[in-house]
């Protein structure tokens, strides 16, 4: 109902998990939107973008494996802090990647900026969603994430690519402090 969906909006540690989590989920919006194009205009061929792209989910895939094997590891907050780190890290070397030997290595850093965060996301949801409001939180998560924060970036990112080309990553890097922040401020919530 539109009650739990307010009650949860008005929630000041949802809505920190939400800022924290969506940042490093938007961070990804020049990658996602120009990424191909970018690598094509450095000069790299579809095969080698393709195997870009592969690194990323293999890495992503991997982090998934053992946090399954490893089983309940990493509170929300610290899982969200891995991911923030990894956006400071990738996206501005990503900005300056010239090579396939320097971008390769960044594609292995989705495993956080994507894969912590959406851990750190089930992690916060599992632990802290109200009983019986588990998909409604989710839901929510997501059309906030996906929906709102991830559909104002995209505009921005195509104005920042079209206006700077590959320095438009920096801006990416710069959500990872926004991720960062918000959540060492969950920690303390």
């Amino acid at each position: 109902s539109w009650l739990t969906v307010g009650r949860l909006v008005a929630d000041r540690r949802f809505v920190t998990f939400v800022v924290a989590a969506g940042a490093a989920q938007a961070s990804h919006c020049v990658f996602y939107g120009f990424g191909t194009i970018a690598w094509r205009r450095i000069g790299f061929d579809d095969t080698v973008i393709g195997m870009l792209w592969t690194i990323g989910v293999l890495a992503e895939i991997v982090l998934f494996w053992v946090a399954g094997r490893l089983g309940r590891f990493g509170s929300a907050p610290v899982l969200l802090a891995f991911a923030g780190v990894g956006v400071v890290v990738r996206w501005p070397l990503t900005a300056i990647a010239d090579s396939v030997a320097v971008a390769a290595p960044l594609q292995v850093l989705h495993a956080l900026t994507f894969g912590a965060a959406h851990l750190g996301a089930m992690r916060f949801l599992q632990d802290n969603a109200p009983p019986g409001l588990e998909a409604t939180a989710q839901a929510l998560y997501y059309a906030l994430v996906t929906g709102v924060l991830m559909g104002a970036c995209m505009p921005v990112a195509g104005l920042l690519y079209d206006t700077v080309g590959m320095a438009a990553y920096h801006a990416m890097g710069a959500l990872g402090l926004v991720t960062l922040a918000a959540a060492a401020v969950l920690a303390r919530l």
